[in-house]
């Protein structure tokens, strides 16, 4: 499977969570993750990449400023890894 099938297979369930969804196609910034989603008033930011792939140095970058800004963001590369991250959205926001 290609990174962009694996993205489009990753908004299309998010999109089932009702998630406000986007995939970024270009942005204005080198660096910026592939979608970009909100859940429960939560910025989201997701990283994609194929299996044994690692996040630049810029995207991990990125990351942690989103992270320290309080947004939610993850570097994934397999739809079990999104099932993870959608529980740990869902768990912080039902206790």
């Amino acid at each position: 499977m290609s990174e962009a099938k694996l993205q489009t297979k990753m908004i299309k369930r998010l999109e089932k969570e009702n998630w406000y969804v986007r995939k970024v196609i270009a942005a204005n910034r080198k660096g910026t993750p592939d979608i970009i989603a909100c859940c429960d008033g939560q910025f989201v930011a997701i990283e994609v990449k194929l299996p044994g792939n690692k996040a630049s140095a810029l995207q991990e970058e990125n990351i942690s400023r989103i992270q320290e800004a309080g947004g939610k963001a993850v570097v994934l590369d397999s739809m079990e890894g999104l099932e993870g991250f959608i529980q740990g959205i869902k768990n912080v926001y039902t206790i």
